[in-house]
């Protein structure tokens, strides 16, 4: 019920809306959704002014957070109470840090990294408000005992948010590019690479960018889906050219253009070159992706005939790999959807399905499954996504060698969280 009422426009503005709130979550039995829920609640009043009402609440609930009996859980709420009352009461924030550093102690050695980090996460909070060198130290050693790879850089962006000297930020960002690019998976290595390029745009001088764009294209080599892997290769040549627009060197400028001539994905290729301000090929009118490009205004008008798609339809079955022809099948159902031409998106999006079906060996057709489920979600239409995505899932559980069927299920899971997270 509490989740209906914040679900509701402006509710969360309507102080009664919020106490009822408060009187819900205060009965509900999961710890992590009444704390949450508290959170968002306190958050909502602290936007309001109400300073005071959030003060209160933050203090109710830790008084009462002894009851939680998971050491790992207990300090991670700790550290977030923190982060919460510092606004309000900087003394009481500093405490409530300090416990649960104490907590630490009795936390599980698997989880440690993930709750010190959280720490380090309440600690910026606390900077925010009241920039102090002592916290940024320690934060600093709290950083320095994390094992984890991958929270080790996330603690290390939070510290970077602390700091406002030069030569610190330019030392963290370079501790974040060494540490991300040796994290064993490729799939949770390229997310993180993505989120620290966010970083190295900003804040490089170019030595960072040269090592995340060595890590992400030795990291594509190891991606199974096409469309994950042109991502990769768009992300690097926005990475080259707002690198070239800071410092106007043709030489940047023209290794862009070489990462996007290298791309393999029709539709981003010809996107990224028009961005780029590069002309087309001539010879791309004769290209498959050519004449999709041709019928695009047709399908959008409604002007396209009959004519149109069966010419279409025979330039994409004589493409041999069938893989390939699903692509062009899933890009034509997406400009049709886009287009409201619905009967012909679904059309197209069966096509692109019968193709898929097919394609040997399994794991190649789960894959193929799930690239189209990756462009579909980039398009923003979710439950079709799913739909296919399943579908790949299934493909991959019917895959005898039980390594390679976790390998593709594995990445057929972060595929599509990459997209979520990061698809421009």
């Amino acid at each position: 019920m509490a989740y209906l009422l914040e679900g509701i426009e402006r509710a969360t503005a309507a102080p009664q809306v919020l106490e009822l709130m408060y009187r819900l979550f205060e009965q509900t039995g999961d710890v992590y959704a009444r704390y949450s829920g508290m959170y968002r609640i306190v958050s909502a009043y602290s936007a309001l002014g109400n300073a005071e009402r959030a003060e209160e609440i933050i203090k109710t609930l830790h008084d009462t957070i002894s009851t939680i009996t998971e050491p790992s859980v207990h300090a991670i709420m700790l550290s977030d109470l923190a982060g919460l009352i510092a606004e309000v009461d900087l003394a009481a924030a500093r405490e409530y840090l300090a416990e649960a550093q104490g907590m630490l102690t009795f936390v599980d050695p698997e989880r440690v990294s993930f709750v010190r980090k959280n720490l380090i996460y309440a600690a910026r909070s606390l900077s925010a408000v009241s920039r102090q060198e002592e916290d940024v130290d320690w934060a600093i050693e709290q950083v320095g005992q994390i094992a984890d790879p991958v929270e080790y850089v996330d603690a290390l962006a939070a510290v970077f948010d602390m700091v406002n000297e030069p030569a610190q930020r330019k030392g963290i960002l370079s501790a974040m590019c060494r540490t991300v690019v040796s994290i064993p998976s490729p799939y949770i290595r390229l997310s993180m690479l993505f989120d620290v390029a966010q970083f190295a745009e900003t804040h490089s001088d170019g030595e960072e960018i040269d090592e995340l764009l060595e890590g992400m294209e030795r990291t594509a080599r190891y991606i199974q889906i096409p469309f994950i892997t042109a991502m990769t290769q768009q992300r690097m040549a926005r990475m080259l050219f707002s690198f070239y627009r800071k410092t106007g060197k043709p030489a940047i400028q023209q290794r862009a253009i070489d990462v996007v001539s290298s791309i393999d994905d029709d539709r981003i290729r010809y996107s990224m070159m028009v961005q780029l301000e590069q002309a087309t090929p001539q010879s791309w009118k004769s290209t498959v992706f050519g004449r999709i490009l041709d019928c695009r205004e047709k399908i959008r008008s409604g002007e396209y005939t009959t004519k149109d798609m069966i010419a279409l339809n025979r330039a994409i079955k004589v493409v041999p790999d069938r893989a390939k022809r699903a692509t062009y099948y899933t890009e034509l159902s997406l400009i049709a959807r886009d287009a409201g031409q619905h009967e012909l998106a679904d059309r197209m999006l069966l096509c692109a399905l019968d193709e898929a079906k097919i394609i040997r060996p399994l794991s190649r057709r789960a894959f193929a499954l799930g690239d189209m489920a990756c462009r579909i979600y980039a398009e923003h239409y979710v439950d079709r996504s799913r739909e296919i995505l399943d579908m790949a899932v299934n493909e991959a559980l019917n895959i005898r060698d039980s390594t390679v069927r976790d390998e593709v299920y594995d990445e057929l899971d972060m595929s599509i969280r990459v997209v979520q997270e990061h698809w421009l």
